[in-house]
This record gives C-alpha cells, structure tokens and sequence, in this order.
C-alpha cells in the first residue's frame, strides 16, 4: 500500500475510508511512519513539531478549543515570553482530552465566551486552531485622550 496518499493525521474513525486496517496502522506505527498523538489519533512522522502535531489533534477533536492566555500572545508575537505550555481554553463543562509528549494547560471558561472575537490559525493538514481577537493585553495599551469616553 503506498502511504504517500494517506492524510497527515489519521484517526481511528478515518482508517477504513482510508482503505486502512488496524493491523496496517500498528505497522505503520512501529515503522515510524506514524506517532499516536493521542488516544486514537496518529500523524505523520516528519517535519511537524510535537507543539503543532497537539493543536492539530486538539482541533480535530475539539473545535470550541481556543489558544489563550500566553500562548495566544506568543502566537503573535505580542510577548517574548516563551509558554512552558500550550494555554488552551475549553467551554465549561467540557472534558480536556489527553495529549501525549506536550504539556497543555487547559482552562475553563463561560460557554458564551466562545463565540466572541474568534480568530482562526491555519495548521497543516487542513486544521484550524482558534485564538481570541482580544486578550487581557488589549485593557492594558495606553488609551490616546481623543479615544477616552466622557473626558
């Protein structure tokens, strides 16, 4: 079977679309081909750092996930802090999924936040991971006299 014409990130529910036996992927894993990113989901081995391979799982799985906090700041190189861990925010409520080889921070947040000011970061393979339009860096500019409100 050439594996050149199978997708980036494979997951369970994806294998017999894909023409794909369990038997076929566990070969491919211990080959190399594939990494398990997380429970029932494996990627391509190659040029995709672990940080990127996480958000494309998370995203797969979970699309109200949104990049936060410092990590959504780094994202656009609005700080030169760089995140221990990749901040992600899930709706209250929900359920974190488990991600192997990355550490991810995971918060909870009011379910209505989700659908306010999202912006949407592009990932290979055709996956999108969402960060917020505005973070807590916004309250802090300095405000010009002509944008001050009863002044």
């Amino acid at each position: 079977m050439d594996t050149t014409a199978l997708p980036d990130l494979l997951r369970y529910q994806d294998m017999e679309s894909q023409g794909l036996t369990r038997h076929r992927l566990d070969h491919l894993v211990k080959a190399g081909e594939y990494e398990r990113v997380a429970p029932g989901m494996f990627l391509r081995a190659g040029p995709i750092d672990d940080v990127t391979a996480a958000w494309m799982a998370i995203a797969a799985r979970k699309p109200d996930a949104t990049l936060c906090l410092l990590s959504a700041l780094a994202l656009h190189d609005l700080t030169d802090e760089i995140p221990r861990s990749s901040h992600m925010a899930i709706p209250r409520g929900t359920h974190p999924m488990k991600i192997h080889h990355v550490p991810i921070t995971w918060h909870r947040f009011v379910p209505d936040s989700f659908t306010i000011g999202r912006g949407k970061h592009a990932l290979p393979g055709g996956g999108l991971v969402h960060w917020p339009i505005f973070t807590r860096a916004d309250d802090h500019r300095p405000v010009p006299i002509s944008e001050r409100v009863g002044e």
